[in-house]
């Protein structure tokens, strides 16, 4: 006998179950290779993957908060513009049931807590770190979309409902993805870098001349050089400007904001083994940024 031709709400559900499959095992083929790629902590500049993952679970919870979004009548039934009332229906029996779905969401709540609760810990003990919550996160994208087509414990041991379209919980699998990250004590994990380049050092000089006063400001001393961190985040040793591993911090965002105040601080550079050569560089691209090309 011929199976029934899928449905396209089927097909939809299966191509998107294929491609965070795909996110998912591409964050786990990183973390087998060398999970130090995931520590987002640590890098000046995103890798490219983590900015996918984050992509698609930003993209997966904006659309929850749009009414006009086209997702399916379980994602949309908060909104007025879902509902459409039957007849003689039992109102007593429906005030029941909506008890009955918020003590399954509150059960759902409380559990998630709790275990994300120990996992926060396990990370602050530093027995989990940053490359696992991002492993667990990209695993939680994908069992968003298990639950919806092949089985969903909250359903079956928690909520102890029919389906997804009456589920309490339904429109919760985007947020609850990322709890995960929420642990990790860095701008990137709650702004995504946009806290991040040459507004970041003009806020950082900006402090400076507050505490220090223009006229000591403009002439402070500081050292500079690429650093590779550890996954605990401290310094595991200086880098090269030659080096393409994603380190920093970048020299032009703050030779930029240097130039642009008229500043003539003193850098020292300290380079693993090229401090002549990326101290020239570093002049050359402080030069670039003076007006009319020379201090």
């Amino acid at each position: 006998m011929a199976l029934p031709a899928p449905t396209k709400l089927t097909r939809r559900y299966l191509l998107d179950f294929t491609w965070r499959a795909a996110v998912f095992l591409m964050i786990f083929g990183i973390y087998l290779y060398d999970k130090n790629l995931l520590h987002f902590e640590t890098q000046s500049k995103l890798f490219w993957p983590l900015s996918l993952l984050w992509v698609a679970v930003l993209v997966s919870m904006l659309a929850q908060l749009s009414p006009k979004s086209r997702l399916t009548t379980g994602c949309m039934k908060q909104y007025v513009t879902g509902y459409r009332p039957a007849p003689n229906y039992d109102r007593e029996g429906l005030k029941t049931a909506v008890k009955q779905q918020n003590v399954g969401a509150a059960k759902v709540a409380a559990l998630w807590l709790a275990v994300h609760g120990v996992i926060g810990y396990l990370y602050m003990k530093k027995a989990v770190t940053v490359a696992e919550l991002v492993l667990l996160c990209a695993f939680y994208y994908l069992c968003d979309l298990i639950c919806v087509l092949f089985f969903c414990p909250f359903q079956t041991f928690l909520m102890k409902n029919r389906c997804c379209v009456n589920c309490r919980i339904f429109a919760w699998g985007s947020w609850m993805m990322a709890v995960p990250l929420v642990f990790v004590p860095h701008l990137y994990a709650r702004s995504l870098g946009a806290d991040n380049g040459q507004e970041t050092f003009c806020r950082m000089l900006d402090r400076m001349e507050q505490m220090l006063g223009g006229e000591r400001a403009s002439r402070f001393h500081s050292h500079f050089s690429k650093i590779q961190f550890t996954p605990g985040g401290g310094e595991k040793c200086h880098r090269t400007f030659a080096d393409n591993g994603g380190y920093g911090p970048d020299w032009a965002p703050l030779a930029a904001e240097v130039a642009r105040r008229g500043w003539s601080p003193t850098f020292i550079c300290e380079s693993a083994g090229t401090q002549a050569e990326d101290a020239l560089e570093m002049k050359r691209v402080y030069q670039s940024f003076c007006e009319g090309g020379c201090l």
